[in-house]
């Protein structure tokens, strides 16, 4: 097993170049649901990869209301064209409630508007607008 892991590895360098990943960097997130969702903070850890204008997200999002704690997983991209991150998160309740948020963060306030929406047992809720922004300790 160990050996197809190594092929593997160096089968993806040889085709990609040298596989290399960045120190995770903790990110906490606000989403404002303006009244017509959650309010909700995420904590992840923000890594970026290599040569790309790309971060991955990996934390939990915490509902403001009860303090109920879900696994969240998203990502991030820079657009240079529009100097705007990008994010896309997802996060499913212990009910079983799946939430997708989309939103356009500027880069020199890192926030912007964006939309939630909840996908509860196959129906599919309509999109609520919100707004996202970073928060600073």
């Amino acid at each position: 097993m160990n050996k197809l892991i190594t092929v593997v590895f160096v089968a993806l360098g040889v085709m990609f170049g040298p596989i290399s990943y960045s120190k995770a960097d903790p990110v906490t997130l606000e989403w404002d649901g303006m009244g017509c969702s959650e309010n909700v903070i995420f904590d992840f850890d923000l890594q970026h990869l290599p040569d790309q204008n790309t971060y991955t997200l990996d934390g939990k999002a915490v509902a403001k209301s009860n303090g109920f704690t879900y696994p969240a997983r998203g990502s991030t991209v820079f657009n240079p064209v529009t100097s705007n991150f990008q994010v896309s998160i997802l996060y499913t309740s212990a009910t079983g409630e799946t939430f997708a948020l989309g939103a356009s963060l500027n880069t020199s306030t890192l926030s912007g508007d964006g939309t939630m929406q909840r996908i509860a047992h196959g129906t599919v809720g309509k999109d609520c607008k919100g707004f996202l922004s970073v928060m600073f300790n």
